[in-house]
C-alpha cells in the first residue's frame, strides 16, 4: 500500500485505519514509514496525527479489542515513526 494510499485511509477515521490493521490490509511498518514522511515534512502534523492513533488505539482496547495485545504492539511499532520531536 502506498503513502497515499495509506493517508487516504487515515483519513476515512482512525477507525478505518484500525480496521485495516485487523485486516491486514495495511501494515503497522507501512503505517510507521507514512508516518515518519508526514512528520519530518511537518513535525507538528506528525505529533498529531500520532496522538490521535494512540488515542484511537487506547479506545478500541478499552471498548473489547479482539485482540489487544497485537494491536498495541502495532501500535507500538507505528509510533517508533523517525521524525523531529521536542517536547516545552
Amino acid at each position: 500500500m502506498t503513502g497515499n494510499e495509506i493517508a487516504l485511509m487515515y483519513q476515512g477515521g482512525t477507525d478505518r485505519l484500525l480496521q485495516a490493521f485487523d485486516t491486514r490490509e495495511v501494515t503497522p511498518e507501512q503505517v510507521r514509514d507514512r508516518l515518519s514522511e508526514l512528520g519530518r515534512a511537518d513535525p507538528e502534523s506528525g505529533h498529531g496525527w500520532e496522538d490521535e492513533f494512540v488515542a484511537a488505539v487506547l479506545t478500541a482496547i478499552r471498548d473489547g479489542h479482539a485482540d489487544p495485545v497485537r494491536l498495541a504492539g502495532d501500535a507500538l511499532i507505528v509510533t517508533s515513526a523517525d521524525f523531529p520531536r521536542w517536547y516545552a
